[in-house]
């Protein structure tokens, strides 16, 4: 009925009477449109069923892509959370070797103090062994018994240490 209607609406804007059925009463019927009209409205209306169907079609790609994104979303959250969570622990472990690092840099400078002050006696404690077997070659050469020296041995020692504690020096220094 609807659609007879609108075929009403459309016949009397395009100056076409409206039917009277033969029993004189003014009750609607189906009207004789001319065929070029019924072709173009039956052509209407599959263009208006494609492209209500393109619009579903379009409708449900929307839904789906607004779904995807919300995922995308959702994940994008949880590894921007995990970023700041891994980047909090970088942080705090990074203070912690900071801290380590500088107690021990305190206790290697310590030891190299206490090694010095070690070098510095064994040479002192080299120089007086030298002294005295210089005194006791002499005390022999004066006796009259003919001794070999070590002096050549000992300085080779106290070249040794002296490069030692060079390298221990620039090793310390290097930390």
């Amino acid at each position: 009925f609807e659609a007879f209607h609108r075929d009403c609406e459309r016949s009397s804007r395009l100056g076409m009477q409206h039917p009277i059925r033969d029993d004189g009463s003014n009750a609607p019927f189906a009207t004789s449109l001319p065929w070029s009209y019924i072709t173009d409205i039956d052509n209407l209306k599959k263009q208006m069923e494609n492209q209500s169907q393109d619009l579903v079609r379009v409708d449900t790609n929307m839904s789906s892509m607004q779904r995807r994104l919300g995922m995308m979303q959702d994940r994008y959250e949880s590894l921007e959370a995990s970023l700041h969570a891994s980047l909090g622990r970088y942080e705090t472990l990074q203070q912690h070797r900071t801290a380590s690092c500088e107690g021990d840099k305190q206790t290697l400078e310590a030891i190299t103090g206490r090694m010095v002050e070690v070098a510095t006696g064994l040479e002192i404690l080299v120089e007086c062994t030298v002294g005295l077997e210089e005194r006791f070659q002499k005390a022999i050469h004066t006796s009259g018994t003919d001794v070999e020296p070590s002096t050549l041995r000992r300085k080779q020692e106290q070249k040794q240490q002296k490069q030692q504690q060079q390298q221990q020096q620039q090793l310390l220094q290097c930390c």
